[in-house]
């Protein structure tokens, strides 16, 4: 039978049942699974226990007649002669307080010897002397756990940015709940290893906190992946959204409430203390591990490569980064930094948003194989198509080159200068220097108004003749 079918035939919580098996008076034996199976002999030695305890007998003596060692009539004699003094005690001990009473002793003053005994439930008092220490401490385990998930998440979105180039800031609802489901595999992935090698997580480290098995040891690696799994189908709901934090919220509330948790079973929880310097750790620790998502995700909006790049080199820079911050030209650069049109399962992607063909191509300056000068050029000559302002292919090749440059990366403040410059100067020219960079750009139209450019006008209202050419370069020292 389970712990808690034995539970409700004693009438005793688990912490009795525990505590006599670790005295080892009960020894029930263990499924594939580590969990206990208690016999019906098991039974019958808990209602004595039961009995015995609430005759006032030792558990010394009920582990001495458990052994042999000695016969129960042989206990229950000392037991009668135990009892008779301890009754002579409680009636000198009323005396005593009669006394104080009659005397009016005040609690501030009195110099009598204190006797006190408080006359409670006979077998319910004796009960809770017969307990293994049981750490519950439901808010500091929320906290450990809130920080290791932290740390699974971190580590998620680690393997997105920096394996699958995936920009964390601009996931689906769809692929958010996929990052749960893949931070539950993780926790059954690492947790086990975890406590069977240190007997403790990140977040329960810093707490005081650590997992052991009954003898005080360090659990098994099948123990620890036993409590994992129970802990996340219990405790964690699989990590299904809404269904994960109304189970989180409810082993919440039974911890709160002396419930001794169902993953906590076949191992048991420790506090090594709980020093304010823990929560000091703890509190530096949580803020930098809630910024570290966003130096990831700044992380990896960077340029691989940095400094003098050759032209493969920008050319990987440009196609990374215009994956990553999902900008579209519906080509890629090859390793000679020439336009290769993307395909898909669908085919070739469509530009219907400028006139058909391939961006402008680039034309590179070097210097002993590295790049001092970029650009591209854009012309149209009585064109029946609206121009393209090409704002994604400059912040791309100023992402790709310059950002790549010491002093210029994406969360610089220059940066951000050159993006104002590039987002406020739509159709017409704009120029920034700074140390070895300078960045130029040209523009030359006929036929066309500026305002009809930003705002837009129809095909038809295209001017027969017009004329449009923008010239972009960048260029290092």
């Amino acid at each position: 039978m389970t712990i808690k079918e034995l539970e409700q035939l004693t009438k005793m919580n688990r912490a009795n049942i525990r505590y006599y098996e670790s005295e080892g008076l009960i020894n029930p034996k263990r499924d594939d699974n580590g969990y206990r199976d208690y016999s019906s002999e098991d039974l019958a030695v808990l209602e004595r226990i039961k009995l015995l305890r609430a005759l006032k007998v030792s558990i010394a003596d009920i582990k001495a007649m458990n052994s042999g060692v000695v016969s129960l009539v042989t206990v229950l004699d000392q037991q009668i002669a135990i009892l008779r003094t301890k009754k002579e005690e409680i009636t000198k001990a009323q005396q005593v307080c009669q006394k104080m009473l009659e005397e009016k002793a005040d609690y501030h003053s009195f110099e009598a010897r204190k006797y006190y005994d408080e006359h409670y439930d006979r077998f319910d008092e004796a009960l809770k002397e017969d307990k293994v220490p049981v750490v519950l401490s439901p808010i500091r385990r929320w906290f450990a756990r809130s920080f290791d998930f932290a740390i699974y998440h971190l580590i998620i979105y680690a393997i997105l940015v920096f394996v699958f180039n995936v920009n964390i800031g601009s996931q689906t609802l769809f692929a958010r709940i996929l990052g749960e489901f893949a931070v539950i595999l993780l926790v059954y992935l690492i947790e086990p290893v975890l406590l069977c090698v240190i007997g403790t997580t990140p977040g329960k480290l810093i707490l005081g906190l650590s997992v052991c098995d009954e003898n005080g040891g360090h659990l098994s690696y099948l123990q620890a992946r036993e409590r994992t799994k129970v802990l996340i189908i219990k405790g964690l709901g699989l990590g299904i959204p809404v269904y994960g934090q109304y189970c989180s919220w409810r082993s919440y509330k039974l911890c709160s409430g002396g419930e001794v948790m169902e993953w906590d079973d076949t191992s048991v929880l420790r506090l090594k203390d709980d020093r304010m310097w823990r929560t000091a750790i703890f509190v530096i620790m949580w803020i930098i591990l809630q910024l570290s998502p966003i130096a990831v995700s700044l992380a990896g909006g960077m340029p691989y490569h940095k400094n003098n790049l050759t032209v493969a080199e920008f050319a990987e820079n440009f196609n990374r980064l215009s994956s990553y911050r999902n900008i579209d030209l519906g080509y890629d650069l090859d390793s000679y930094g020439r336009w290769v049109e993307k395909t898909n399962q669908l085919g070739s992607f469509q530009i219907t948003d400028r006139p058909p063909g391939q961006p402008p191509d680039f034309s590179f300056e070097l210097a002993e194989g590295s790049i001092t000068s970029i650009t591209f050029n854009y012309q149209l000559k009585n064109s029946q198509y609206i121009p393209d302002d090409l704002k994604d292919q400059m912040n791309l090749t100023v992402l790709a080159f310059v950002c790549a440059q010491d002093g210029f990366d994406s969360s610089s403040v220059e940066y951000g200068k050159i993006f104002s410059m590039i987002a406020n100067n739509t159709y017409r020219d704009f120029h920034y220097r700074k140390d070895q960079i300078t960045i130029d750009c040209n523009v030359e139209y006929y036929g066309y108004d500026r305002e009809m450019l930003i705002l837009g006008f129809s095909e038809q209202d295209i001017p027969e003749e017009n004329y449009y050419s923008l010239t972009f370069t960048v260029s290092k020292k």
